[in-house]
């Protein structure tokens, strides 16, 4: 089953089954398992919302850059 759903998200996200990130994504869905979800659609609900935040641009990620510390107004 755990092949199965590996199998399954690399498709959906055009991962080769041989790439180090399938690896990642099969090494995931073992911790996902071993941790209690253990239906094939818990699984790969899980796979995929975590695809999805991988997904999601870095600027969104990161703290603001350039924030002023002070509320003191700066004059130029």
């Amino acid at each position: 089953m755990l092949s199965r759903v590996c199998r399954i998200v690399c498709n959906e996200n055009g991962t080769p089954l041989e790439s180090q990130l399938a690896q990642r994504i099969a090494s995931h869905l073992l911790k996902l398992f071993l941790n209690g979800l253990i239906t094939e659609e818990e699984l790969l609900d899980a796979e995929r919302n975590r695809a999805g935040r991988l997904k999601q641009p870095l600027q969104h990620q990161l703290p603001p850059q350039n924030v002023v510390a002070d509320s003191q107004p700066h004059v130029g």
